[in-house]
């Protein structure tokens, strides 16, 4: 739409073009001129002529009284039709409940992609539950949970959060770790219980904390067997309490939890058989390495090994909670990272390691290259400004 806000007469051209990333010029939709009285308005529908797929821009070039405005309007095309049904044996992880993007774009951008499984914080249980036993979701966690149901996603709730204001722990990050004493741990069970209830059916599975080791997840009790036992204890008690058909998935760990240290060994040992997940979570990252030449394979061997040793099923259901690679370790190439990205769901797949596989992760962070770049560079989609352009994610132009 083109309104003339001058007090008289405005005289020009307007032409519309796309253009890739780079710069390269690849379809002319229309160039015309253009008259226009004051306030008057013309409008405008065009549409590609031909299905260039990539990170495009669809621009906007607009002459007169001898200058020349362009408008660049970010978009992409992809190849999944809305017949195609989407693909459970894949999913991404993101982080939603840490504010980092809006559901309304990103969701249904799953069922674009024919993405189908998502994994995320949402709810927060120090938001849910102010009060002892007083429980109060958010709207945007309904409207979340509705967004999944519209779109066909199968969405596993990434418990990893405490609830310090209820359930005191100590120290400044308290917020985020886990509890630890008995009320801690009777009301977890409780939480769950209200979030399988309420969710009604749209939470398939509830993970139990994220490498639980980690002294930045889980403060002084990184990698305590008794406190990691009882978090699945309360998560898997709660789960069965709501009567809900929900997976709960344990363990949780990456490569260092196995090769560098024996977390995951203690953690087995102090459960001692007891039935506390239906299904085994791992994260085998192999960094620069080519996807087939990866760790994956040996970990779920070992990790079954271990399972049969401490009295668990050795035969239970492993997915890669999280699992891929950034821009950054491959040293910015973005068409490898999307090869690789592909290539490892492929050989999960091949090699049989995961009955589901997460990629890590589902967008790129622009705001965190400067704090760490690693970190901001695993996604297959990166953000744009919403105020600038009406697409605010767009898939990386080598997905696509």
């Amino acid at each position: 739409t083109l309104t003339n806000r001058c007090e008289g007469r405005l005289d020009g051209n307007v032409r519309y073009f796309i253009r890739t990333k780079d710069g390269n010029e690849v379809m002319s939709l229309s160039n015309e001129n253009f008259s226009l009285n004051p306030n008057a308005v013309i409008t405008k529908t065009i549409a590609p002529t031909e299905p260039y797929y990539g990170r495009l821009d669809l621009c906007i070039e607009m002459s007169s009284f001898g200058r020349t405005y362009i408008k660049k309007i970010p978009y992409t095309m992809t190849r999944h039709s809305s017949d195609m049904p989407n693909n459970y044996r894949f999913g991404v992880s993101a982080h939603l409940g840490k504010s980092r993007g809006e559901a309304r774009y990103m969701i249904p951008l799953l069922k674009t992609a024919g993405i189908g499984w998502y994994r995320d914080e949402m709810p927060l249980w120090l938001y849910s539950e102010k009060e002892m036993g007083v429980y109060d979701f958010s709207k945007d966690f309904f409207d979340f949970l509705d967004l999944i149901e519209q779109n066909d996603i199968n969405y596993m709730y990434l418990f990893n959060n405490g609830n310090y204001d209820v359930y005191k722990a100590p120290g400044n990050n308290a917020s985020w770790w886990p509890p630890w004493t008995t009320d801690g741990y009777a009301g977890l069970r409780k939480y769950i219980k209200k979030v399988a209830e309420v969710s009604n059916g749209r939470i398939k599975a509830i993970e139990v904390w994220n490498e639980f080791k980690s002294t930045t997840m889980s403060g002084p009790y990184a990698g305590d067997p008794e406190v990691c036992l009882n978090l699945h204890r309360a998560v898997y008690g709660g789960v069965k309490d709501s009567g809900k058909d929900i997976k709960v998935v344990g363990i949780d760990e990456d490569t260092w939890a196995m090769y560098n240290s024996n977390y995951i060994e203690q953690y087995l040992e102090k459960m001692d058989g007891e039935k506390c997940f239906d299904v085994v979570s791992m994260h085998p990252y192999s960094g620069a390495v080519m996807p087939e030449n990866g760790i994956a394979a040996d970990y779920v061997q070992k990790m079954r090994a271990l399972l049969k040793k401490y009295n668990q099923d050795e035969n239970a259901p492993i997915w890669h909670s999280e699992n891929g690679v950034s821009d950054y370790q491959l040293n910015g190439d973005r068409i490898k990272q999307a090869a690789w990205t592909v290539r490892n769901q492929a050989t999960v797949q091949a090699q049989k390691t995961a009955d589901v596989y997460f990629n890590y992760n589902y967008v790129s962070y622009p705001q965190f290259y400067f704090e760490n770049e690693l970190e901001a560079t695993f996604g297959i989609l990166e953000s744009y400004d919403s105020s600038s352009a009406k697409v605010p994610y767009l898939g990386k132009e080598s997905y696509c």
